[in-house]
């Protein structure tokens, strides 16, 4: 298979992040038309009054996180403890009472790049997407490299998310995994994906 360009990922990375932030935006559209046609009832204005902030705060936890794994290597969220700020408001935003997604390990040091602090984003979008019923999220710091290791009822890669670390993508949703083999490859390093019963993860070395 051909290998992918920066304009092919762009093109996907685009795609999943309209899919990801078409659903708070639309719940957001969707509570202004219920207070609009609610007219004097307060309770229900104050119930659709609190939608709208938790909608407001999934897209805007959301928007911080995507700008942070998919733009360029800059601003605040790439930077020690501000990351692991970036992904807590992400997976806070990302589950419900039945599917919690929890971060129980974020390295507080690491190569101090911001390029070094993407890729552990990264890992986190890339833990996120193999928990479908929700689970731990651990990246830990190894030789000053980001580190992958997810725990959680049916925790795993999918074929398309594991085509997706190996640089292929043939599904939009797992650009994020083609996207840390290529920035990774161009920083002189290795990834390489394990799995085991209720558990997976990525490591990252050098070559």
């Amino acid at each position: 298979m051909a290998e992918h360009t920066w304009d092919d990922l762009g093109a996907a990375a685009a795609v999943r992040m309209c899919h990801d932030l078409a659903g708070p935006a639309g719940a957001l559209a969707n509570g202004l038309e219920l207070l609009d046609a609610g007219g004097g009832d307060d309770g229900l204005a104050a119930e659709v009054r609190g939608l709208l902030r938790l909608s407001a705060q999934t897209l805007g936890a959301r928007l911080d996180f995507f700008r942070a794994v998919f733009g360029l290597p800059t601003g605040r969220a790439l930077k020690p403890g501000t990351a692991a700020a970036v992904a807590r408001a992400y997976l806070a935003r990302l589950g419900d009472a039945q599917r919690v997604y929890e971060l129980s390990e974020f390295p507080d040091a690491l190569e101090d790049t911001p390029e070094h602090w993407r890729l552990a984003l990264t890992l986190v979008l890339i833990g996120a997407d193999a928990l479908p019923f929700g689970g731990r999220i651990a990246v830990e710091a190894k030789d000053g490299l980001p580190q992958l290791r997810v725990a959680g009822r049916r925790a795993g890669f999918t074929e398309a998310a594991q085509a997706a670390l190996e640089g292929q993508v043939a599904d939009a949703h797992v650009v994020a995994g083609a996207m840390l083999v290529k920035r990774a490859e161009s920083m002189g390093l290795s990834v390489r994906l394990w799995g085991a019963a209720e558990s997976c993860g990525v490591g990252i070395s050098p070559v």
